[in-house]
């Protein structure tokens, strides 16, 4: 029997892999970020997996404001995320974890809906998920444009438009500013890397997820997530000596798209 989605249940919540999905068009003009606005608060957090009592493995989540998403999930935050930040070394879904607010606090999550042909490293590298609302925690959410596209978003890399990112080191505040850059400068131009960005800010391990943005209106707006790094011999036309680049994933429709997913599955599991 088909169905639309998978759905299998795990300690840390319910896995969902969706079906295929669209993106919409639209490009969308951002104003230049200034991270003074933001520096009080944390931009994301912390996902925990434990493979074994003695060992925590980590990376990050960003919170959007769910009053964007659905009315349906109060007293629930919506997160995007890696997906590699659910997945174990044999490729299975954690079967313990969980969230760490700024104040140290633990929230255990829902449900998580995985991108569809999930693989790590690549344009399908990210989920989203719902937790227990995190109250009176120092955590910034961050709006989302509803129709913002890949292309629209490639757009303003070529430009080279100016973004937030956690301090150096790591520190996850948004005190650094950095660019965009198109994705030839990491060599992503196959069509299988559609949605992926090349960024010049400073990651370092453990950061995958976090969020990369812009200020708009005095609130932060969500670019993408930060993915990884993938090491770069040459690219044409492009004098640079080999390296490493950040690449991050574009917030587009097949987040919305999985979002929705997120919230009727929220709606059938309710009294």
């Amino acid at each position: 029997m088909k169905a639309r989605y998978l759905k299998s249940i795990f300690m840390c919540g319910i896995f969902i892999a969706i079906g295929q999905i669209s993106a919409a068009s639209s490009l969308v003009t951002y104003k230049k970020p200034q991270p003074r606005l933001q520096h009080s608060l944390t931009n994301s957090v912390q996902i925990q997996y434990f493979p074994t009592p003695n060992i925590v493995k980590k990376s990050r989540a960003t919170l959007l404001h769910t009053n964007q998403t659905s009315s349906a999930m109060a007293g629930l935050d919506i997160a995007v995320t890696t997906g590699h930040g659910f997945i174990d070394d044999q490729g299975e879904i954690f079967s313990n974890c969980q969230i760490k607010g700024p104040s140290g606090r633990i929230y255990i999550i829902e449900t998580i809906v995985m991108a569809p042909n999930y693989k790590e490293g690549t344009a399908s590298d990210w989920a989203v998920f719902s937790v227990k609302t995190l109250r009176n925690e120092l955590v910034q959410r961050y709006d989302i444009v509803k129709n913002v596209s890949i292309d629209g978003t490639e757009q303003l890399a070529k430009n080279n438009l100016p973004v937030l990112f956690s301090s150096a080191r790591g520190i996850p505040h948004n005190g650094q500013q950095c660019i965009l850059n198109s994705k030839k400068y990491a060599a992503l131009t196959h069509r299988s890397h559609r949605g992926l960005l090349a960024h010049t800010c400073k990651a370092v391990a453990g950061q995958s997820g976090s969020p990369v943005s812009v200020v708009r209106a005095g609130q932060p707006v969500l670019i993408g997530i930060h993915i990884g790094h993938t090491f770069v011999l040459r690219v044409k036309g492009v004098k640079q000596a080999p390296r490493f680049v950040a690449y991050l994933r574009i917030f587009d429709a097949s987040f919305l798209n999985a979002i929705t997913i997120l919230v009727n599955e929220h709606n059938l599991t309710q009294p």
